[in-house]
């Protein structure tokens, strides 16, 4: 997947002639993001999968929902930027965690690419 998506970003950078892009993703898309950018690509990301050790690309951006596990590695990071999660908590973990990692957590955020 991340060869499939690295090749995608490559041909549509040659094809637009850009050197430096924008990359937005969500969740398992955030780490691939990261994964596949240049050194001068613009990497933002919510609520981005994250693995034991994995480290962030200089200059990214990385939203995470409080109380989302899925990004809970990355919650110390310099780079990482907590919200609130606006979900009230049912006391219903699997229910309450799958809320935290909704990307509708941020439709009320003033968040700008």
């Amino acid at each position: 997947m991340i060869d499939i998506s690295h090749a995608a970003l490559r041909n549509a950078k040659q094809k637009y002639g850009i050197n430096n892009a924008t990359l937005t993703a969500h969740s398992q898309g955030g780490l691939t993001a990261n994964y596949i950018s240049s050194k001068g690509d613009k990497v933002i990301t919510l609520d981005k999968a994250t693995t034991l050790g994995g480290k962030s690309r200089e200059g990214s951006k990385d939203y995470r929902t409080n109380g989302d596990v899925v990004s809970l590695l990355a919650s110390t990071r310099h780079n990482t930027i907590n919200l609130s999660n606006p979900n009230k908590q049912t006391g219903n973990i699997v229910h309450d965690i799958l809320n935290a990692h909704d990307i509708k957590n941020i439709k009320n955020e003033k968040l700008f690419v």
